[in-house]
């Protein structure tokens, strides 16, 4: 006789090693009794789950989502046994396993980084760095084997001048190359660095987490941030106070426009002179005048924000500036008048200074613009004086004891150099004037120029 058994799925035969086979003799064997015993052991099984690490935390989270097609391959002994796709949810499943000892590795996908697991057995060559190692008893459902992946994220911006100074990137407003930008973990350690680059681009590629990035402005020349108006790197050495703080999840689109605007420092000034001919033009030799008080408004307002004193040459300056716009307004020293304004075309020559204001024109500062170019021009009236007399030989001189004749007015013309009195000159009318007083003395207050003084024609004389 031969007893066989017939196998169930997923068992596999243990004893006997072949069919138990016996012979009954009669009548040698009567009575006897006959038996035949099959051991069998189960086959195992693996299984697990692929998800998308969001944090990138290295753990499955509540929400994390399972990744489907991706290759899940099992080794053993240094071969590899089998392979499968995850399914809808991640999920994958070797079964029908004989017992024994197994490693299960990920085949990475580009773009990709392994979270999970951290630690374990290392996968062959081209796969995921850490697989799972594990021992299946017959029978046994190795469960909870996953493999946790993530995305990084871009993180760009622009390093711009931001020329006037509104906080806001305007069209036209150039980058900045050579700025070095600073990535920051949440718990403050510097995880990247980059410089500026392109026309002020910057970007990194970073894993998914909180980040706070920062700019660090060169010392020389002067910058000051002007965006984003936050206080987010505050307190980080060598940083500007605003920063980008963000949170990065993986599969997030790119973070663009994580800006940093800057501006340079502006200045205006220069010049306070003695107009000698109060032409209103600096003309050579006309010298600064010292000690004078100029004042710095800004367009908007109505209160100076900043003083200056004319030094020895009549110089002056105000300096860090932000950009705007701004106006300045000189204060005449005693005995100086302002001379006409905008004269001759050349800006950087005439005197800029309204004659009844003192006051400038407003100018705008762009980033980094030095204006040197408000000047104001006075001049001091000189005076012209005389005596009307009684010429009593008719020579044509004072003598002594001639007397002085009171009550006659004198005039001064303005002249055109040719010291002749014209129509033209009569017309425009006398530029002072003044009556003679007892003694015949006069005295005329002029402005610097050319004259012709004349007396009037008084009857019989």
């Amino acid at each position: 006789y031969t007893i066989t058994e017939t196998l169930q799925a997923g068992w596999d035969p243990l004893t006997p090693s072949a069919d138990c086979a016996f012979a009954v003799n009669y009548p040698a064997d009567a009575g006897r009794e006959f038996q035949c015993t099959h051991t069998n052991e189960g086959r195992a099984s693996k299984t697990g789950a692929k998800f998308e690490d969001l944090n990138g935390n290295g753990t499955k989270d509540g929400g994390e989502p399972g990744l489907e097609g991706w290759t899940i391959e099992l080794w053993k002994a240094g071969e590899k046994v089998a392979e499968v796709a995850t399914g809808p949810g991640g999920g994958y499943a070797f079964t029908e396993l004989e017992p024994g000892a197994y490693v299960v590795c990920e085949q990475l996908q580009d773009g990709w980084t392994q979270s999970y697991p951290q630690s374990g057995s290392s996968c062959p060559a081209g796969l995921g760095p850490v697989g799972h190692a594990f021992t299946l008893d017959p029978g046994e459902d190795e469960t909870g084997n996953d493999f946790g992946n993530y995305r990084h994220i871009t993180k760009s911006g622009t390093k711009f001048e931001d020329l006037n100074g509104n906080g806001q990137k305007d069209a036209g407003e150039p980058g900045v190359d050579g700025v070095t930008i600073k990535v920051f973990d949440g718990q403050g350690s510097q995880v990247a660095s980059t410089a500026t680059a392109g026309g002020g681009q910057y970007s990194f590629s970073l894993p998914p987490g909180d980040y706070l990035v920062c700019e660090f402005p060169p010392a020389s020349p002067t910058w000051v941030q002007s965006y984003p108006g936050n206080q987010d790197c505050d307190g980080i050495a060598g940083a500007a106070a605003g920063g980008w703080t963000v949170t990065l999840t993986s599969g997030d689109p790119p973070h663009l426009d994580n800006d940093f605007g800057n501006y340079r420092l502006a200045a205006l000034g220069d010049f306070m002179w003695e107009d000698l001919d109060a032409d209103g033009i600096q003309d050579a030799g006309e010298p600064g005048i010292a000690a004078a008080t100029v004042e710095l408004y800004e367009c908007s307002g109505t209160s100076a924000i900043a003083t200056a004193t004319t030094d020895a040459g009549g110089l002056y300056a105000f300096d860090g500036l932000a950009p705007g716009s701004y106006k300045v307004k000189f204060l005449a020293p005693a005995g100086f008048f302002f001379s006409p304004q905008d004269q001759g075309g050349d800006d950087a020559v005439d005197s800029d200074a309204d004659p009844g204001t003192g006051e400038t024109a407003c100018v705008t500062l762009a980033s980094g613009e030095t204006n040197n170019t408000l000047d104001a021009g006075l001049y001091r009236t000189a005076s012209k004086s005389g005596v009307k007399f009684n010429d009593r030989d008719a020579n044509g001189q004072k003598d002594s004891g001639e007397p002085g004749i009171a009550g006659v007015d004198i005039y001064a013309y303005a002249d055109d150099g040719d010291k002749m009195l014209s129509s033209a000159e009569y017309d425009a009318g006398a530029v002072d004037s003044d009556t003679t007083v007892a003694g015949g003395a006069y005295n005329l207050d002029l402005n610097p120029g050319t004259y012709i003084v004349c007396e009037e024609a008084v009857a019989d004389w």
